[in-house]
């Protein structure tokens, strides 16, 4: 996996459109990287650090990226920064646009606050002249609550690939609201207020 265009290549040379090519990439990452919790926590650890001060947030996060990609490349686990760095670097490879976003991702487990850090990172990509919204971390696990704590299991799922806007804002809110692709974006705190959704409801339309 260390040769990243060649792996683009195999993965998209057969396929003729961007969005074919993009599920390719988008799939490949989610059903073979494994999702490694030590590094969500050591991520989760310094984001809290900087939790007050969003420009060193992206500073430390684009210092530290390239050394989860380095560990991705070796061992193929990572977190969420490393699957959304693996997407757009893949993606922009493919010559498809692709963007990493960073924000809050809300789940059942993932109960949030308005003192809470940013504790998420997934991915926008430009298909067809539209932008998209996807989250990788996600579709390639399920948490499980075990007596030890959380634990990853894998699990493909496909419904939060280029999920829609309205749907993918119920659980993800990015620190820039334009990437939320609304026209009309929830403030953070009706956000925090809004019903938790499972993720079976990303297998039907809104």
């Amino acid at each position: 996996m260390e040769n990243l265009p060649v792996l683009t290549y195999k993965l998209t040379t057969h396929l003729s459109t961007d969005v074919e090519k993009f599920r390719a990439i988008y799939t490949w990452v989610s059903t073979t990287i494994e999702n490694d919790y030590a590094s969500y926590l050591k991520t989760h650890k310094k984001r809290k650090k900087y939790a007050d001060n969003q420009e060193a947030l992206r500073d430390w996060n684009n210092s530290f990226t390239p050394k989860v990609f380095e560990n991705l490349l070796k061992h193929k686990k990572t977190a969420c920064t490393g699957y959304a760095y693996l997407i757009r670097e893949l993606a922009n490879l493919a010559d498809i646009n692709c963007k990493i976003l960073d924000g809050y991702g809300r789940t059942a487990t993932l109960i949030l606050t308005k003192n809470s850090i940013p504790n998420h990172s997934w991915n926008a990509v430009e298909l067809d002249n539209k932008w998209y919204l996807c989250d990788a971390t996600w579709s390639a696990e399920r948490i499980l609550i075990t007596e030890k704590g959380p634990k990853f299991q894998a699990a493909f799922f496909d419904g939060y690939f280029l999920a829609e806007p309205e749907l993918f804002a119920k659980n993800h809110y990015p620190l820039e609201t334009k990437w939320t692709l609304m026209d009309t974006p929830p403030s953070f705190e009706q956000f925090l207020l809004g019903p938790v959704i499972y993720k079976e409801a990303f297998s039907f339309s809104v």
